[in-house]
């Protein structure tokens, strides 16, 4: 089935005029790791990958990961490149594919297993070869895209230009976005362009929508990209590059600062005071983690806006934390959005020092005293009454 294009009102009027001798050489129709950065998704979470360091990409106001990303795609690959693993692909693994094909025709020199010398004739290129049973192909087909955040054009924190892949699921849709706006006289660079992921999927599926034309000044930027050495490194590059996932990591719960607090802090504990007569033994108080040290950074995809860990119950005894420069998952706002970091070694554990608390012992109550009773003394007294009474009667 055809997928169908609905035109942004907003390009009812023409292309910048900057365009006018620029064309589209690898149409995005045709066809269906060397110092750059990477757009990743695994599953239906965005990430950026660049010089080892992954940060997911989380919504401006921290409440779960962002659903789409604005980018400008400055070129693409009219080849489509080609992917295989042995033991079928892994989302939960970074490891790079075991054959590969930038350009689709032939297996790129460092692959480690070649399965063929020419991908069209390559057994694992054929349909109904799908690890899974499935119709589909056991090597994977995507196309290779060098795009920028559209809010950053030049995008130097990660390294100018970034590869994006675009999935097999989403070449025709790729396509028909392609086709129907450059009938309107708009090449697919001269736009923003808005990429999220189709809810009805439940696999990565990507869903092109077009949301403003770019400005002259914007366009130069763009023209100047294109025509770049690492745009072509992007498109092209057959060296071996992990699959277009991002590894696990582990939730962290974000918490709003007060404005102007300190970003780390430790909260002193109140010591308990002894009482005299046994009480309800109250509980502890939750005590906050200290932050990551540092306050907003400026960078090129905005500012860094450091997490507060969420409280945590203290058991006794309380522990006092030392502040330690930890490596800690840090949120920063980019280009994109809000970014999570996640340090590519484990963060050292603070130096913890038991406080000893004083031990409040319970003060025994003065215990009732029974009344002692003298068995003689009570008899005797009996007989002083007993006599008493019979002297009286006669």
């Amino acid at each position: 089935m055809n997928a169908v294009v609905t035109m942004n009102p907003a390009f009812n009027a023409p292309a910048s005029s900057v365009f006018g001798a620029t064309n589209a050489g690898d149409d995005l129709t045709g066809g269906i790791s060397g110092g750059y950065g990477l757009l990743r998704y695994r599953g239906k979470v965005w990430a950026i990958h660049y010089r080892d360091i992954e940060q997911q990409l989380m919504r401006p106001d921290g409440d779960g990961p962002m659903g789409s990303v604005e980018i400008v795609i400055l070129k693409a690959n009219p080849a489509l490149s080609k992917t295989w693993y042995e033991n079928g692909w892994d989302e939960s693994s970074s490891n790079p594919p075991d054959c590969s094909s930038a350009d689709g025709v032939r297996p790129d020199q460092g692959a480690p297993k070649k399965q063929s010398t020419i991908c069209a004739t390559c057994p694992k290129n054929q349909w109904n070869t799908a690890p899974n049973g499935g119709k589909g192909k056991a090597c994977g087909d995507h196309r290779r895209l060098a795009i920028v955040p559209a809010a950053d054009l030049r995008n130097e924190v990660f390294g100018g230009p970034m590869l994006l892949r675009c999935p097999a699921a989403s070449l025709q849709d790729l396509a028909a976005f392609d086709t129907k706006y450059k009938q309107a006289g708009y090449q697919y660079f001269s736009m923003v362009v808005k990429v999220a992921f189709d809810p009805k999927e439940s696999f990565p599926k990507f869903i092109f929508s077009a949301v403003r034309p770019l400005t002259d000044d914007e366009a130069a930027i763009v023209v100047q990209l294109r025509n770049s050495d690492i745009v072509s490194r992007v498109i092209a590059d057959a060296s071996l590059s992990p699959a277009p996932t991002t590894p696990p990591v582990e939730q962290v719960t974000f918490e709003r600062a007060p404005a102007g607090a300190p970003v780390a802090q430790v909260m002193a504990q109140q010591p308990v005071q002894p009482v005299a007569q046994p009480q309800p033994v109250a509980q502890p108080q939750p005590v906050a983690h200290p932050t990551a040290q540092g306050g907003p950074q400026p960078s090129g995809f905005g500012g860094v806006a450091q997490p507060v860990v969420q409280n945590v119950q203290q058991a006794q005894p309380v522990a006092q934390v030392q502040p330690q420069p930890v490596a800690q998952a840090a949120r920063q706002m980019t280009a994109f959005g809000g970014a999570v970091t996640q340090p590519s070694t484990p963060a050292p554990q603070p130096t913890v020092q038991a406080v000893a608390q004083p031990v409040v012992q319970p003060v025994a109550q003065p215990a009732q005293q029974a009344q002692a009773v003298n068995p003689t003394a009570f008899e005797a007294s009996l007989d002083d009454k007993l006599a008493a009474l019979i002297g009286t009667g006669s």
